[in-house]
């Protein structure tokens, strides 16, 4: 911990990186997995839905000229995984 080297969550963990104009993406929780995104400036890019029993998904979007650019952009990571009420979690907010 005094190395900073810690993460803390309470949701799937997403690692992603950029390799060849490509985006590849994993998410892994402890419980099984809903979904896994990979949105660039917005739109969703790749995505890949769970099936009820992995708790590891992978995303691997189409290349595109601007990963391979140095062009501004953001990408973002959604990741989701059922919820359970029985378990004390809350029910989502529509």
């Amino acid at each position: 911990m005094k190395k900073g080297e810690v993460v803390v969550s309470n949701g799937p963990l997403a690692e992603a990186r950029v390799e060849g104009g490509k985006v590849k993406a994993v998410g892994s929780f402890f419980r099984p997995m809903e979904r896994l995104a990979i949105v660039r400036n917005g739109k969703v890019f790749a995505e890949v839905r769970g099936d009820g029993r992995r708790d590891r998904l992978a995303a691997i979007s189409h290349e595109h000229p601007a990963l391979q650019r140095k062009v501004p952009l953001w990408l973002l990571f959604p990741a989701n995984r059922k919820m359970h009420p029985a378990l004390g979690e809350p029910e989502p907010v529509p």
